[in-house]
Order: C-alpha cells, then sequence, then structure tokens
C-alpha cells in the first residue's frame, strides 16, 4: 500500500496546474514541457471518544502518515481518569499519552469515572450505628445513619455536635 496520495500535475515553467487526474494528456504542445506529479503523505483521522465526564486534547485532528500524536485528558469535576484504550488494548492509565507512528484512521478511548468517597460511621461504649461504613458517589448524599444507644445508655452528640440521633452526610 501506498504512503502517497496523488494531488495534481503542476507545470514546472509556471507552477500552473495541468489537471488533478492522476492520467495527464498533454494536447497541442509548441515548447518544451515538464510536468511535475505532485503527492503528499496521506493523512489519517484520529478521534478522540470520552466514557464517563472530561475533555480530551485534542478532540480530533488529521495525522500524518508516520507522525505522532499526543493526547492529555482532564477530568471534570467529582470525577477521575482511568485509562486510556483503542481496539488493541489498553494504552496507559496517564493523565497523558502519545501514539507513535500513526499508519492508519485511529480513534481511542479516554475512561473517566466519578469520585466515591468512604462515609465511617462508629459509636462508643454503650451504643451502635445501624450503618458501619457506606461508599457514596461524589455530590451524593449518604443513607441515614443512626446512632442506637445500648439499654441503660442514651445518645448524647455526634464528634461534630449534632445532637439528632439520626444524620444523614450530604454533597460529600
Amino acid at each position: 500500500e501506498t504512503i502517497y496520495d496523488f494531488v495534481a500535475w503542476v507545470s514546472y515553467s509556471d507552477s500552473s496546474i495541468l489537471g488533478t487526474n492522476d492520467t495527464l494528456t498533454l494536447t497541442n504542445i509548441t515548447t518544451d514541457t515538464m510536468a511535475i506529479a505532485l503527492f503528499t503523505k496521506k493523512t489519517y483521522p484520529f478521534t478522540a471518544n470520552i466514557i464517563g465526564s472530561g475533555i480530551v486534547n485534542p478532540a480530533s485532528s488529521n495525522i500524518i502518515h508516520g507522525d505522532s500524536i499526543s493526547l492529555t485528558a482532564t477530568p471534570s469535576t467529582g470525577y477521575h481518569f482511568v485509562r486510556w484504550f483503542n481496539a488493541t488494548g489498553i494504552l496507559g492509565t496517564s493523565l497523558s499519552v502519545k501514539l507513535l507512528n500513526v499508519i492508519t484512521d485511529t480513534s481511542v478511548t479516554a475512561v473517566f469515572a466519578l469520585d466515591t468517597f468512604y462515609v465511617t460511621a462508629s459509636a462508643t461504649r454503650g451504643g451502635a450505628v445501624n450503618r458501619a461504613s457506606q461508599v457514596i458517589k461524589y455530590g451524593a448524599n449518604s443513607d441515614p445513619i443512626v446512632a442506637a444507644p445500648l439499654a441503660g445508655f442514651r445518645f448524647n452528640v455526634w464528634n461534630n455536635d449534632l445532637t439528632n440521633d439520626t444524620i444523614t452526610i450530604t454533597n460529600v
């Protein structure tokens, strides 16, 4: 397979375009004539796909045969970058990746995932909590956490001075 595309026939004497078909027929020749065939390296479209929420720079481009392209992923607020992959597999897990020696149409996918947080609750001697730990997605609320005193004890206060025996942690 050739790595060049035909562009045009050009006159050597005045750089005028003689034709854009790959076959040139010169007619009515009255002087020495030189026609030069112009070729350019093939270019291939590049596209970046996104799973989750974030951006890829560049998102699309045309890459000249054999050239490389560097990509950068930027997660949206509340998300983190996970990995790059294409049809051949995982390309890496860092925010930047470089594709080398591109020789065909190319696409990659950047994967972003919603941040998650651990919410842990515990009780001192004389009590228990209904939800000791939870995994909460960015911006979400925890399930209600209930402090239950054992017989002979009473609920006093959470360590952040909240006095209700049930709390919901909001906008994690």
